[in-house]
């Protein structure tokens, strides 16, 4: 049976690049990713909406898109929905849900 938690998104880089490393030593990248959806409207109108994803990277795939790319690149990113849960300071719980990338390609010509 195929892999069924896919994604693929092509867009913009919409947010500064986040690097740091884990305690065990380990590179992530966070940052937010802009893709782009036209469609028409009742009226016949186009009309474009933007969805903001938050994309998460580790290791070499997380250096490398911290090294060549910057807020406003073009990026396909190929990865996986992952749901993280979380307390805050008052004990709320939160839930977060990213992309995590598995590979990459860089859209921009001058990459």
């Amino acid at each position: 049976m195929s892999k069924t938690n896919h994604v693929q998104l092509i867009g913009n880089i919409g947010s500064d690049l986040m690097m740091h490393t884990t305690e065990s030593g380990s590179l992530v990248l966070n940052f937010s990713l802009a893709t782009n959806h036209v469609y028409t409207d009742v009226n016949g109108n186009k009309q474009k909406s933007t969805e903001w994803h938050s994309i998460v990277a580790f290791g070499k795939i997380a250096e490398n898109i911290n090294t060549y790319l910057k807020k406003g690149s073009k990026l396909l990113v190929l990865g996986h929905l992952q749901t993280r849960t979380f307390q805050d300071k008052k004990e709320v719980t939160h839930y977060r849900t990213e992309v995590v990338a598995n590979d990459v390609l860089y859209l921009d010509a001058k990459v």
